[in-house]
Protein backbone atom coordinates (compact mmCIF):
# COMPACT_ATOMS: atom_id res chain seq x y z
CA UNK A 1 0.00 0.00 0.00
CA UNK A 2 1.42 3.41 -0.80
CA UNK A 3 2.27 5.44 1.86
CA UNK A 4 0.06 8.60 1.10
CA UNK A 5 -3.05 5.96 0.38
CA UNK A 6 -5.90 4.90 3.25
CA UNK A 7 -6.37 0.88 3.56
CA UNK A 8 -9.74 1.96 2.37
CA UNK A 9 -8.78 3.42 -0.63
CA UNK A 10 -5.93 0.77 -1.56
CA UNK A 11 -8.44 -1.65 -1.50
CA UNK A 12 -11.13 0.48 -3.63
CA UNK A 13 -8.26 0.50 -6.27
CA UNK A 14 -6.97 -2.98 -6.06
CA UNK A 15 -10.89 -4.36 -6.54
CA UNK A 16 -11.86 -1.82 -8.50
CA UNK A 17 -8.72 -2.56 -11.26
CA UNK A 18 -9.92 -6.21 -10.88
CA UNK A 19 -13.24 -5.63 -11.80
CA UNK A 20 -12.61 -3.66 -14.78
CA UNK A 21 -9.72 -5.64 -15.88
CA UNK A 22 -12.32 -8.56 -15.99
CA UNK A 23 -9.73 -11.09 -13.75
CA UNK A 24 -10.82 -14.54 -12.89
CA UNK A 25 -12.95 -14.39 -10.06
CA UNK A 26 -14.22 -10.43 -10.35
CA UNK A 27 -16.34 -10.95 -13.94
CA UNK A 28 -19.85 -9.78 -13.96
CA UNK A 29 -22.24 -11.99 -11.85
CA UNK A 30 -19.41 -13.01 -9.77
CA UNK A 31 -19.53 -13.34 -5.97
CA UNK A 32 -16.94 -11.08 -4.49
CA UNK A 33 -15.11 -12.65 -1.80
CA UNK A 34 -16.01 -12.27 2.06
CA UNK A 35 -15.41 -9.58 3.68
CA UNK A 36 -13.26 -11.61 6.28
CA UNK A 37 -11.27 -13.06 3.62
CA UNK A 38 -10.51 -9.98 1.93
CA UNK A 39 -9.52 -8.68 4.97
CA UNK A 40 -7.50 -11.01 5.70
CA UNK A 41 -5.26 -10.92 2.45
CA UNK A 42 -5.36 -6.90 3.08
CA UNK A 43 -3.96 -7.68 6.76
CA UNK A 44 -7.22 -5.00 7.75
CA UNK A 45 -10.41 -4.77 9.20
CA UNK A 46 -13.86 -6.32 7.90
CA UNK A 47 -14.73 -2.60 8.58
CA UNK A 48 -12.27 -1.02 6.49
CA UNK A 49 -13.28 -3.79 3.63
CA UNK A 50 -16.88 -2.78 3.87
CA UNK A 51 -16.11 1.27 3.51
CA UNK A 52 -13.89 0.08 -0.07
CA UNK A 53 -16.59 -1.72 -0.73
CA UNK A 54 -19.08 1.16 -0.56
CA UNK A 55 -17.11 3.02 -2.75
CA UNK A 56 -17.18 -0.28 -5.01
CA UNK A 57 -21.44 0.32 -4.82
CA UNK A 58 -21.54 3.99 -5.39
CA UNK A 59 -20.00 3.94 -8.76
CA UNK A 60 -21.88 0.72 -9.72
CA UNK A 61 -19.58 -1.80 -9.92
CA UNK A 62 -21.49 -4.15 -7.48
CA UNK A 63 -24.79 -4.86 -5.89
CA UNK A 64 -24.74 -6.12 -2.10
CA UNK A 65 -28.17 -8.06 -0.85
CA UNK A 66 -28.74 -9.78 2.37
CA UNK A 67 -27.28 -13.08 2.36
CA UNK A 68 -26.34 -13.28 -0.99
CA UNK A 69 -22.73 -11.51 -0.71
CA UNK A 70 -21.70 -9.13 -2.61
CA UNK A 71 -21.84 -9.07 -6.66
CA UNK A 72 -19.70 -7.52 -9.43
CA UNK A 73 -22.43 -6.16 -12.14
CA UNK A 74 -20.65 -3.95 -14.48
CA UNK A 75 -20.74 -4.70 -18.10
CA UNK A 76 -18.11 -2.42 -19.04
CA UNK A 77 -15.46 0.23 -17.93
CA UNK A 78 -17.02 3.80 -16.56
CA UNK A 79 -15.68 6.23 -19.12
CA UNK A 80 -13.36 7.81 -16.54
CA UNK A 81 -11.47 4.74 -16.50
CA UNK A 82 -7.86 4.64 -17.79
CA UNK A 83 -6.31 1.72 -17.25
CA UNK A 84 -2.45 1.76 -15.66
CA UNK A 85 0.11 1.31 -18.61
Amino acid sequence: MPAAESARDWIYRVLRERILEGAAGFRPGDRLPTRGIIADAFKVSPATVGRAIDLLKHDGLVKTSGGAGTVVVVTEAPPDYLPEA
